[in-house]
């Protein structure tokens, strides 16, 4: 396998930057350990290596163990992949490793269904013997899907096996003398995508911006951050403390595969920067959500995940879930970016595109920055420019009461509902929070009261009499998109849309350069790691951590398309 490897790989992926493998069956990850090895002993190899394989099914972690005895010569790589092996829920895992340049994508469910999902530009496939002994349709349709993720200079290993080459040749792959390869060499003109220059302004440094500028760090990006505020988190992001937990739905819906998804990602990256409680304030300490209809829910979730509980009454209990300080999450991120990063202060008030820079201006109309990318991240802020007002964001304001950790029974979890409370961080308890539909940036009586009964409804056995209790806590406005998921990429170029007949996401006209992560609610703290992961892919050109079709769940086109398609029906 190591000779194949060596053979095909390493003369290809000499001189390039980046490099992408798809492998149809991980199984023990044999390929995988083989390209990583390959990777890390060839001088010349890519500065980033994504990996990204179909896995109809994890094995278990002896199974794993045993599998890989049989490779001593990758043993330490084998165990660091046993390590990282993500919890066996269907769809994208983003695994990063200790060499910074490769990523491992695992799509985890059935394989026709895993190769529709994926959204990249692939160098080399690896198609296992099972990939060619399917019916011809199947085969066919397969193969059909590697033509339209190949590249100009894409090539197939070919199995051991006869296969038909005249079927790879209708789709564009063509084999070499000894058909141990076939070359990706298609009737068709493939273009190469333009280079991407790495140099980008990020506006906004809380959950969102703080977390795009890591990301885009982690890939050599050079990032200038634009905050109105001399430390970060100071608006939304700035609550004590917030709650880190997925979001489970009996149909399995966008909301929820977006968010388990992200609730991983969050734990592997945060693992990455030192932990929860070490780089920041925080603690995985397990959520409770109180679910009366629980009895009522099928899913079968891996018991690291979710498992039901009866000790706080009917309910699911996420054991890696927790609570952490926001602020400090920011801190930690930006840390991470190293002198690469530059922090400029000012407030955005417009934008302008100058030759294939974005100019960012402040209110005075001087010059903050000008890059050939641009991403805001400023929350309820990222709809006042005149590219983003046709954008449905929605300002909802969000009262937090903080109540003195000794007028509350100790507190080992957090517990949730239709409100929450986490264990006290610098002897407070944060008991939230309020959903109010006006510009009211003072603390009120009324929106405590709210975060009060919800205190109550969660400690029903709770005899402490809070009339006493002074206004204490934090007001913060969540930026809120009408179907409660963030909008994440490119920005849409709705003047252009209006004259065009795009029907489909793939063809809405898009502001060159300009991209946002806005729409995060009340969810920053889980989504933002994996928003920001998803937009450094796509500013990157790499393989997308999520599958295609929950990625149109987040383009920030889709509202603009919706209302270009009623406009244009006949009335």
């Amino acid at each position: 396998m190591r000779q194949r490897i060596d053979q095909a790989l390493i003369p290809h992926w000499r001189g390039r930057t980046d490099y992408t493998v798809l492998d149809t069956a991980f199984e023990f990850g044999a390929r995988f350990l083989a390209v990583w090895q390959a990777w890390r002993e060839t001088s010349d190899a890519p500065r980033r290596l994504h990996y990204v394989a179909l896995v109809p099914r994890l094995y278990s972690p002896d199974a794993l163990t045993q599998a890989h005895s049989a490779w001593p010569e990758w043993d330490a790589l084998a165990r660091t992949l046993r390590e990282r092996q993500p919890c066996a829920l269907p769809g994208m895992h983003r695994i990063s490793l200790p060499d910074a340049g490769v990523r491992l994508t695992l799509v985890l469910g059935e394989k026709a269904q895993g190769l529709d999902q994926i959204d990249a530009r692939v160098d080399c496939f690896l198609p296992d013997q099972e990939f060619f002994q399917v019916d011809v349709e199947r085969l066919r349709h397969g193969l059909t899907w590697f033509s339209r993720l190949a590249t100009a200079h894409s090539q197939m290993l070919i199995p051991e096996q006869p296969i038909d080459e005249a079927l790879l040749r209708v789709v564009g792959f063509v084999t070499g003398r000894d058909r141990a390869v076939a070359s990706f060499a298609p009737r068709w003109q493939v273009s190469a995508p333009p280079p991407v220059e790495r140099r980008a302004i990020v506006i906004g440094a809380g959950l969102a911006g703080s977390a795009v500028s890591q990301r885009l760090r982690a890939r050599g990006w050079d990032v200038q951050l634009i905050e109105r505020h001399a430390d970060p988190a100071q608006e939304a992001s700035g609550n004590l403390a917030g709650i880190f937990m997925p979001v489970l739905a009996r149909d399995d819906n966008p909301l929820a595969r977006f968010s388990r998804a992200a609730f991983l990602f969050a734990l592997r990256l945060w693992r990455e920067l030192g932990g929860v409680g070490t780089a920041f304030d925080g603690a995985q300490c397990g959520v409770l959500q109180l679910d009366e209809e629980i009895t009522a829910f099928h899913y079968d979730y891996p018991n690291e995940f979710a498992r039901i509980t009866t000790e706080h009454g009917p309910a699911w209990l996420f054991e890696q879930g927790g609570w952490a300080n926001p602020a400090g999450v920011c801190r930690a991120m930006l840390d991470a970016c190293g002198d690469r990063l530059t922090w400029k202060r000012g407030t955005a008030a417009r934008l302008e595109r100058e030759g294939d820079d974005w100019c960012v201006f402040d209110e005075a109309d001087a010059l903050l920055g000008a890059a050939p990318h641009l991403v805001l991240a400023n929350g309820t802020g990222g709809k006042h420019f005149a590219q983003t007002q046709m954008l449905p964001l929605t300002d909802v304001r969000g009262q937090v009461t903080h109540i003195e950790a000794s007028r509350l029974p100790p507190l080992n979890r957090v517990l949730c509902g239709d409100g929450y409370i986490t264990p006290p961080l610098r002897g407070l308890c944060c008991v939230g929070a309020s959903y109010d539909n006006d510009a009211d940036t003072n603390l009120r009586a009324d929106s405590q009261r709210e975060n009060l009964a919800r205190l109550a409804r969660l400690l029903p056995d709770l005899a402490q009499d809070f009339s006493d209790l002074p206004l204490q806590g934090r007001t913060g406005f969540r930026c809120v998109a009408p179907d409660r998921l963030p909008l994440v990429g490119s920005l849409p170029d709705c003047a252009a849309l209006a004259a065009s007949r795009a029907e489909r996401l793939r063809d809405v006209p898009r502001h060159a350069g300009l991209y946002a992560v806005l729409g995060l609610a009340s969810r920053g703290l889980t989504w933002s790691a994996l928003a920001a992961e998803l937009l450094a892919a796509q500013m990157s050109d790499e393989p997308l951590p999520i599958e295609r079709d929950l990625y149109a769940t987040l383009d920030p086109a889709r509202f603009a398309l919706q209302q270009h398609r009623t406009a244009k029906k006949p009335r």
